[in-house]
């Protein structure tokens, strides 16, 4: 949970409750007591952002890699066109 002590520093906090029972087994008395997690949750908060930037960076990975083999196969597709017109691919293209 978020806690804000008065005067504090904005924190996260991680509270226990504990029911201690007497001597008829009734709970008596609870014992609450909190523990400091705001490194744990800003470093938590930290790793979220690196994932989604992460995969964000993948996303733009993937479509350039798209982009980069459907060229590829369409350079292919016209060097078979070309071997089929009888057109060597290899030589330059001949002077007027």
């Amino acid at each position: 949970m978020e806690h804000t002590p008065e005067g504090s520093t904005h924190q996260w906090c991680e509270g226990i409750i504990s029911p201690i029972k007497g001597a008829d087994g009734k709970v008596a008395v609870l014992l609450f007591y909190s523990v400091d997690i705001t490194k744990k949750k800003m470093a938590e908060m930290e790793l979220e952002k690196k994932e989604r930037d992460l995969l964000s960076q993948n996303e733009e990975l993937e479509r350039m890699n798209k982009l980069m083999v459907g060229r590829e196969l369409r350079i292919a597709e016209l060097k078979e066109k070309l071997k089929k017109l009888g057109g060597d691919n290899s030589s330059p293209p001949p002077t007027a």
